[in-house]
């Protein structure tokens, strides 16, 4: 892998984690019932989502290419047959994606 696609990639995986951390303190904001704050963390989350799909569909051809897809699939296009059969390559679990969000 290149430096260039180790950054990309990098960056990827970061931004992702960043979206998981974010849903867990905005859940742990409605748990305690302070609805006001979960809800503008719902919202950033929102905005990261939406970055991350575009960042995606970007680097949709990289990403693909070294078995990654986003979890959060905020403005992804479904992936093509090619697409799943690349990433099955990388994973020993299956890619089950209905296109859906």
């Amino acid at each position: 892998m290149r430096l260039f696609e180790s950054r990309i990639v990098r960056e990827f995986n970061h931004r992702q984690k960043k979206i998981t951390e974010q849903i867990a303190i905005s859940e742990k904001f409605r748990n305690e019932r302070k609805i006001a704050e979960s809800r503008e963390l719902s919202d950033y989350v929102l905005l990261l989502q939406q970055e991350l799909g575009l960042f995606f569909e970007h680097y949709r051809g990289l990403l693909v290419r070294h078995g990654i897809t986003p979890l959060y699939r905020v403005g992804v296009k479904p992936l093509t047959k090619d697409e799943i059969r690349t990433i099955e390559r990388f994973s020993s679990n299956p890619v089950k994606y209905s296109g859906k969000q």
